[in-house]
């Protein structure tokens, strides 16, 4: 854990230890209410919230956690995970394209569309990811962190970020959490599809895992 303070401008805490963020979440002393902060936490925040929000909403790990709204979504969500995890345990056809991935049996160079597509049928059954809606990910996911500043003025007044969260808006009929599914959890699942995929290419490794 990393502390950069300045004055009463800038108070930054960066964490990327796994355990310390698993505690921190659970910490109810620390909310997502965005109500005080320094004038240089504002800037980031802001630049934050403009990509993490769609049509004046915030995408969920972007709300508070007493949001009543937030709180019935994601109970929703718990629900009707739990009950589909088994069938998704047992391997189900929708996940054989990821399979192969893995595997190395498909020319597909990336996991990005293939992750979309599972999730993104989760909540829509005739969701389709193309490479231009991963793309829209991709832009999302830079414009949450982008500390370029050029590029940062550029892409607002082109549009670019608001014209991938229209993308993403349409092909899952604006449902806030499936947005948040295909745009911003992606990532994580795309990292780990490439971690399984070198788990696998190392036979020794592969022989050692179970199904």
């Amino acid at each position: 854990m990393k502390r950069t303070k300045f004055g009463g401008i800038t108070d930054i805490i960066t964490v990327d230890d796994a355990a310390t963020i698993r505690a921190l979440a659970a910490d109810e002393r620390i909310d997502r209410e965005f109500v005080l902060h320094p004038p240089g936490n504002g800037i980031i925040l802001g630049r934050i919230l403009r990509a993490l929000s769609y049509k004046g909403v915030h995408f969920p790990h972007t709300t508070a956690h007493n949001d009543e709204a937030r709180k019935l979504r994601h109970d929703q969500l718990w629900e009707a995970f739990n009950a589909k995890a088994a069938a998704m345990a047992a391997g189900p056809d929708e996940l054989e394209d990821l399979a192969k991935w893995i595997r190395q049996e498909t020319e597909e160079q990336e996991a990005g569309v293939l992750v979309q597509q599972i999730i993104g049928c989760f909540f829509k059954p005739d969701f389709r990811a193309t490479p231009q809606s991963w793309q829209a990910a991709l832009i999302l996911h830079e414009a949450a962190g982008l500390k370029n500043l050029p590029k940062m003025l550029w892409w607002r007044v082109t549009g670019k970020v608001r014209r991938a969260k229209e993308l993403l808006g349409a092909i899952t009929n604006d449902n806030l959490v499936a947005m948040h599914g295909i745009a911003v959890a992606a990532h994580n699942l795309v990292a780990t599809a490439g971690r399984l995929r070198s788990f696998y290419a190392d036979e020794s490794k592969r022989k050692t895992l179970t199904p």
